[in-house]
């Protein structure tokens, strides 16, 4: 239970579980986790610290997830740098639990330095995971007049990348889809 592959499939198992909204399970699960790590010398805890963030997301802790996903921001930009897909997610899961606090100003800054830390970390920016920070990003700016068509331009990305990683028919790609086309059909009105 202690071999390192067994306790990164409890972390991938405890995402699993989050997703599909058995909080108890995963609870369980990144005890686990969390008890190997801090009997080791490892030092990056930012996957665990990101799924403690979501879990108590899911659960409605905003306060909690918020700290939790800052300490996962901190130790990504230490341990990895600013242009790394780690950190990239990290800042992108800040972001959404500062959207879901009310906190749209935030939540805009985190999922900006999201799509930055995925632009630094691949030349081109499309990393399969950034269609989803332009995606969240897309979706706050559309509701502002003042940022609708960089909102719109986001969206329009988000759905490309999704369709060129996932395909025209993938659920994440009709929903980027449908998102451009009910922002660029309530900008006509």
């Amino acid at each position: 239970p202690d071999y390192q592959g067994v306790v990164m499939a409890l972390g991938n198992l405890a995402a699993a579980h989050i997703a599909m909204g058995k909080l108890d399970a995963a609870g369980a699960e990144l005890d686990k986790v969390t008890a190997h790590e801090e009997g080791t010398s490892d030092k990056d805890r930012s996957l665990t610290l990101m799924r403690l963030g979501e879990l108590q997301r899911s659960r409605g802790n905003l306060a909690a997830a918020i700290e939790l996903h800052r300490r996962a921001v901190a130790g990504s930009k230490e341990l990895h740098g600013e242009n790394h897909r780690f950190t990239a997610n990290a800042h992108e899961q800040l972001a959404r639990s500062l959207r879901d606090s009310g906190d749209t100003q935030g939540a805009e800054q985190e999922f900006r330095a999201a799509l930055a830390s995925y632009r630094g970390y691949l030349p081109n920016g499309e990393h399969p995971m950034a269609a989803t920070a332009s995606y969240e990003l897309g979706q706050l700016l559309v509701r502002a007049e003042a940022t609708r068509a960089e909102g719109l331009r986001l969206l329009a990305a988000a759905m490309a990348m999704r369709e060129k990683f996932l395909g025209a028919d993938d659920p994440a790609t009709r929903e980027a889809r449908a998102a451009l086309n009910a922002a660029q059909g309530s900008s006509k009105t």
